[in-house]
């Protein structure tokens, strides 16, 4: 050990002295105790709960910080402070994992594909059903821990949904199952403007493979 603080004192115009011991697993106490000239012992009560810590902290993926850590201690029966179980963690350079929360997007504005003239703004207030329907996608976080997404065509007048599809991925066809399930269901006349905005911006209608020519997305 005495050569792993020799080699952090070296290296102490380089690096971090926190980040040196966190890579060579040493303890930043102990570390600062060894370069003031004296000798680290930790008490035995010290030690005992640094061994129960340990186990807890491993046990649960390194997810676990001194809150969460103390509540596990006092879950087994042994009694703790906050303080002494983050300055006992801190000297093992033990601190808790933060995974980044995950957010699926569902707006995608490098489809390299031109975008159709925005013709709701032209037509105005729908006086009837199927005049004009709006579509968008959404996600939806599962039990396991992965997304499905919806993808949805609302009808402006009536603002009934007219035709919905699920499915894991956000592929042109989640679009056109949802599509094709409010032609079949609600039968509009040519002249039905269908517009979906993506980041302000109406997408392609050619994906669409629509029969209705006035048709914009």
């Amino acid at each position: 050990m005495t050569l792993t603080y020799q080699f952090i004192q070296s290296e102490e115009t380089n690096f971090p002295v926190r980040l040196l011991c966190k890579v060579l697993n040493v303890s930043k106490t102990a570390y600062y105790t060894y370069r003031n000239g004296t000798t680290f012992t930790p008490s035995d009560s010290d030690l005992a709960m640094t061994t129960a810590i340990d186990k807890i902290f491993w046990e649960n993926s390194r997810r676990y910080g001194s809150r969460r850590v103390l509540e596990a201690l006092k879950e087994q029966g042994v009694k703790a402070g906050r303080h002494r179980v983050r300055r006992l963690m801190q000297e093992q350079n033990w601190r808790a994992i933060q995974p980044r929360s995950f957010v699926p997007k569902t707006t995608n504005s490098r489809h390299g594909l031109t975008a159709c003239p925005n013709r709701l703004i032209e037509f105005g207030k729908p006086t009837a059903p199927n005049q004009a329907w709006v579509g968008d996608i959404t996600y939806l976080p599962l039990a396991d821990g992965h997304w499905a997404y919806l993808a949805s065509w609302l009808d402006l007048f009536s603002r009934r949904i007219v035709g919905w599809w699920v499915d894991k991925h956000m592929k042109e066809s989640l679009v056109v199952q949802a599509f094709d399930q409010a032609l079949k269901q609600r039968q509009p006349k040519p002249g039905l403007i269908v517009h979906s905005d993506r980041a302000g911006r109406p997408v392609p209608w050619s994906v669409f493979r629509s029969p209705f020519p006035k048709a914009a997305r």
